[in-house]
């Protein structure tokens, strides 16, 4: 046989709370961790409500059952957990009573700069790393925030707190750092003033290392001009050359150098002018060098000793250098003999007849510096012939055209020694490119604005029908 019985009743859950012990007590604001423990003897805990009062705080459905209550306020709480078994039964445990009292006043965080120091100098574009340290005797620090003045810079949230100001201008300023602790209380740390100053600039170093001082050369001649240059903060723009205070060239590039060619004869005063990136300039040492004139050579011809009663004869010379050709003429006190051009290596000239002494001139015109020189010597009458024998030693030079400066950067100051009929200029090709008419002994004409850089050759003719003829050169 079968016996049925009615099933036993449900059996309901237990519950007691484990934390907090009654009448704990806190410090607002508190958090308060409150577990309990649950079990069902016929079934299984469902849940476990946590309670303030009639206030349903949480719900946990899963063991260990405990909640975090955070933020807790000032007063007195009753806490009291309900636990509910698969059945649906449920039990409300003791209540546990908690006292959160007042806490202890917030303590503001402490401050202070550490970098840069106090009246700190620095040069403009500058950059300054400010840094600092702070600390919370009863919580944490939030951050630190630099400031210049009322100017908020940058802020850091964690140790070590610092801040990198950069491209910093002139000028004075009053740095801080301002910090925050997790409480929301702030400190302001003492002020450290810093000054940036505009740079100031270090004039470049220059020097001419070629040619040697005192160096001398030979017309027409060609001078290398290298210098040394360098700027210790900062760069080097540009090295200028100077012969005294006319402008040679100039050189933006390392090695610095210019090639001067076709120097006259003379003395010059070299200096290479150095300028850095912010416009300082510095002036080298001169170096001194000289040009020689290129040699002319011996000149001879016919004397007395000679038949010479035609009148006509020829006159030769040697040892020319870079001689092309020569003019030859008379000047006395009868008559003038119009030039007569001859190769390099002589000329024939007929003076006329019925004539008184005079001089017999030759002027020499070379393919290079100097370009032209003349000389003259007295005609002697003897026995009805003409002593005109003579070397460049026995010549005297007389009054040349006198040209300044040579080469030049704008115009040409020309001096005539001599009244002159016409004069003309030439370009490295030969062609005429200006003209002019008379001038009078002594006096100055200017040339040159209309010209542009370059070589060219000045022929003056003179009144007594001699010619001059000298090279000139325009830079930029």
């Amino acid at each position: 046989y079968v016996t049925f019985r009615s099933p036993l009743p449900n059996v309901v859950p237990t519950v007691s709370i484990t934390s907090p012990l009654d009448s704990a007590s806190f410090t607002a604001p508190a958090t308060v961790s409150i577990s309990a423990s649950a079990a069902d003897s016929d079934g299984s805990v469902a849940s476990v409500k946590f309670f303030n009062g009639t206030t349903l705080l949480v719900t946990d459905a899963t063991a260990p059952y405990s909640f975090s209550w955070t933020s807790v306020a000032q007063g007195s709480y009753s806490i009291t957990a309900v636990a509910t078994d698969n059945s649906g039964a449920s039990t409300t445990s003791n209540g546990v009573t908690i006292i959160v009292g007042p806490g202890l006043p917030n303590v503001a965080p402490t401050v202070s700069i550490t970098t840069p120091a106090n009246n700190s100098s620095f040069v403009a574009p500058a950059s300054v790393t400010i840094t600092a340290t702070a600390s919370d005797a009863d919580g944490t620090v939030s951050n630190v925030q630099f400031f210049n003045g009322t100017t908020l810079l940058g802020s850091d949230a964690t140790s070590p707190y610092s801040f990198a100001w950069t491209g910093v201008v002139a000028g004075i300023y009053s740095l801080t750092a301002v910090a925050t602790d997790n409480s929301g209380a702030s400190t302001t740390s003492t002020p450290v003033s810093v000054t940036v100053t505009v740079p100031v600039n270090v004039a470049p170093t220059v020097s001419i290392t070629a040619p040697a001082n005192n160096a001398s050369f030979t017309e027409p001649a060609s001078v290398t001009i290298t210098a040394t240059a360098a700027d210790a903060d900062g760069t080097v723009s540009n090295v200028q050359f100077f012969n005294g205070t006319t402008l040679l060239g100039s050189d933006a590039t390392s090695p610095y150098s210019f090639a001067w060619t076709g120097v006259v004869a003379g003395t010059y005063s070299i200096t290479a002018k150095a300028t850095d990136n912010s416009g300082a300039v510095t002036t080298s040492t001169a170096v001194s060098i000289t040009v020689a004139a290129a040699p002319v050579g011996d000149i001879t011809g016919p004397n007395c000793g000679k038949n010479n009663t035609s009148g006509s004869f020829a006159l030769s010379a040697v040892n020319k250098v870079n001689a092309t050709s020569y003019n030859w003429w008379y000047t006395g006190s009868a008559q003038s003999v119009t030039p007569v051009t001859g190769d390099a290596s002589k000329a024939t000239v007929n003076f006329g007849t019925n004539f008184s002494a005079g001089n017999v001139c030759v002027g020499v015109n070379y393919s290079a510096a100097p370009y032209f020189k003349s000389y003259c010597k007295a005609l002697t009458i003897c026995t009805a012939r003409y002593d005109v024998s003579f070397t460049a030693a026995d010549l005297v030079e007389p009054a040349q055209l006198n040209i300044a400066p040579n080469p030049a950067t704008e115009t040409f100051t020309i001096t005539v020694p001599a009244s002159v009929q016409h004069y003309a200029i030439y370009n490295d090709q030969g062609a005429v490119i200006f003209r002019g008419g008379t001038i009078a002994e002594g006096e100055s004409i200017v040339l040159g604005e209309q010209f542009a850089a370059g070589l060219y050759t000045l022929s003056v003719y003179y009144t007594d029908n001699s010619v001059e003829t000298k090279r000139i050169q325009k830079i930029k």
